[in-house]
């Protein structure tokens, strides 16, 4: 993790620190987990999570390959990209809604505030799915926050936002 990253972190566990966080979930992958191990040297008392659901959509034979590959370019110019041992977008969004399933079934309590720490690629796809139910959603970029409520097993994105200038 770069210093960046660290110093996000924890001004994001700043934010939080405010009003707390009953958990935090983070994917087993290192920068979630070192996100959230950063996050946690503020958010004292916070239980800390960890979960392969929250992955990043898996790449397969393109995982560690730079964005401007020429072959990694066009698998995402296909509606539908899988690549040879990846995963879709379907099959991500499928993971997150099983994580979130699982979440609502523990009955926390209406107030309970839960912290997640995932990747990029797999909360749009989550959020893409919740925009489809309540329409467009902005852009979601690294660092944002996306406030999403959930009440009788449903999801609802209240609000995206950042708190870096």
């Amino acid at each position: 993790m770069t210093d960046h990253g660290r110093e996000q972190s924890l001004r994001l566990a700043a934010y939080f620190g405010e009003e707390g966080l009953d958990e935090l979930w983070s994917s087993d992958l290192l920068r979630a987990v070192q996100t959230a191990e950063i996050m946690l040297t503020v958010l004292h008392g916070t239980k800390h999570s960890i979960s392969e659901m929250l992955r990043e959509q898996g790449q397969g034979i393109f995982e560690g390959r730079f964005y401007d590959d020429p072959e990694w370019r066009a698998l995402q110019e296909r509606a539908e990209r899988a690549p040879e041992e990846g995963e879709t977008g379907a099959a991500v969004l499928a993971r997150m809604r099983r994580f979130f399933a699982t979440l609502a079934a523990r009955n926390l309590p209406a107030d309970a505030r839960v912290g997640i720490v995932s990747h990029g690629g797999a909360i749009e796809i989550f959020l893409d799915d919740l925009a489809g139910r309540q329409g467009k959603i902005p852009a979601f970029k690294q660092g944002d926050v996306a406030e999403i409520d959930c009440a009788d097993g449903r999801y609802d994105l209240r609000r995206i936002f950042s708190i870096f200038p």
